[in-house]
């Protein structure tokens, strides 16, 4: 059974937060109060966080615990999950105990800079956005800044498809009944089911959110064995884009298009990071009939341009570069040199 706890302030009365800020956490004992601490200290305070704690093992929910008795002017709801079962019951959870204008989801080994929620929500005109974004770094667990997200001015909204470093619109999720489906690319799904939704979209060029990356979490491919889970997490981005592609016009399923290659290249090279070359090359094989089965076109798409295209340039260069592979015929050669550059450089398309 779930349990719901919320602690709220007198001082709020019957005012609605602006922000409702959801943490899923299932043992995260290391990072969940630099996340806490980095949302305490906003220089904006019309915010709620709702916290899951989705069935820990560790000291977790002991220090959700002592943070909420610490600080009993913020406002939170806790809700504990006795056993885990998985990220999106948690978001779920979360958004249907949110009850702030916006919905911002915050990973529990994130942490946002101190001017994130006030420069967000004067970004937000009064509440009239449908979507906020801002820039991330990718930050390594040594405290390394691996790279930079940039957005490029004029970017399009459509490029942006992580739930991290966004503030969204509640009633866009209460109308559109969008919930977090059980899927590896649950990130993709919910941004695209907005952005189906969304009529106005503000994209800010400020790096205000750090983005944990850890090399060695669950979701990396260890073993050639699970080459279909790879498989599997295609087949996922596949059926994200397809039910939006039916209600955007030409031009954005182009745009939607676009975003499936470039998620096409990211399961070929990011998630086979120091493996072998047989290994890299099957996979690279097993995936490419996938797409073609379901976009034989996918190389000719009209964004995928070294001029400008509405992406920003590292992801705009890296992904027509592997086009360009990909209709030369030597994508093979390619995966020779990814496999000696990625043991001393980060990609990310």
């Amino acid at each position: 059974m779930d349990i719901v706890r919320e602690y709220k302030p007198l001082l709020y009365g019957d005012e609605t937060p602006f922000f409702s800020i959801i943490i899923v956490s299932y043992n995260y004992e290391k990072t969940i109060l630099r996340a806490l601490e980095a949302i305490k200290n906003q220089t904006y305070d019309k915010y709620q966080i709702v916290l899951v704690d989705n069935g820990s093992t560790d000291n977790t929910n002991e220090i959700i615990q002592k943070f909420i008795q610490n600080n009993k002017d913020l406002y939170i709801t806790h809700i504990i999950i006795e056993k885990n079962e998985g990220l999106p019951k948690g978001r779920n959870l979360g958004i249907k105990n949110a009850c702030g204008k916006y919905l911002i989801f915050n990973d529990a080994d994130d942490w946002m800079d101190r001017r994130f929620l006030e420069i967000i929500y004067k970004a937000s005109r009064n509440g009239c956005a449908d979507r906020i974004s801002v820039q991330f770094r990718d930050v390594s667990p040594e405290g390394k800044v691996l790279q930079v997200r940039n957005y490029v001015k004029g970017m399009s909204p459509w490029y942006i498809t992580l739930l991290q470093g966004n503030a969204f619109r509640r009633d866009i999720f209460v109308k559109n009944n969008i919930l977090v489906p059980d899927t590896f690319e649950d990130d993709l799904y919910i941004s695209l089911q907005v952005l189906g939704h969304a009529k106005r979209c503000v994209i800010v060029r400020k790096t205000l959110y750090n983005y944990y990356v850890n090399n060695n979490s669950t979701s990396g491919i260890n073993s050639i064995t699970e080459k279909e889970r790879i498989g599997a997490i295609l087949d996922d981005v596949i059926n994200c884009v397809d039910p939006v592609r039916r209600i955007v016009s030409h031009n954005n399923w182009e745009y939607l298009e676009y975003q499936m290659i470039k998620c096409y290249y990211n399961l070929i090279f990011n998630y086979n990071r120091n493996r072998s070359y047989k290994d890299i090359s099957d996979v690279y094989h097993y995936l490419n009939n996938k797409i073609k089965k379901y976009d034989a076109n996918y190389l000719n798409n009209k964004k995928i341009k070294l001029s400008f295209n509405g992406d920003r340039i590292y992801g705009r260069l890296l992904t027509y570069f592997f086009v360009l592979s990909e209709r030369l015929h030597v994508m093979v050669p390619i995966l020779w040199m990814y496999i000696f550059l990625s043991k001393i450089l980060y990609f990310n398309v």
